[in-house]
């Protein structure tokens, strides 16, 4: 199987405060991951890492998909377009 995500020593966060140090792993096809973590730990800055957002500083070597490659509902829904459907 091929990676779909590799992060070798990650580092997230904004410019202000870095939330997250030392993230290694490895996402191959039809593999699954859950993350969990206390409020405030980084669990959706990772995801906006992974989607290359802008705001968030994003250090060491990562291998992600392309943002239009990726399907995400964000937790305030704010990914929906209001013009389009299924």
């Amino acid at each position: 199987h091929n990676s779909l995500i590799m992060i070798k020593d990650g580092v997230i966060g904004y410019a202000e405060k870095m939330l997250t140090h030392q993230i290694n792993f490895q996402l191959f096809g039809q593999g699954r991951l859950a993350i969990t973590g206390t409020n405030g730990s980084g669990k959706s800055t990772l995801i906006k890492a992974i989607m290359n957002h802008k705001e968030v500083v994003r250090e060491g070597d990562w291998l992600v998909p392309a943002p239009q490659d990726i399907g995400y509902l964000d937790q305030h829904y704010n990914q929906l377009v209001d013009n389009e459907t299924v």
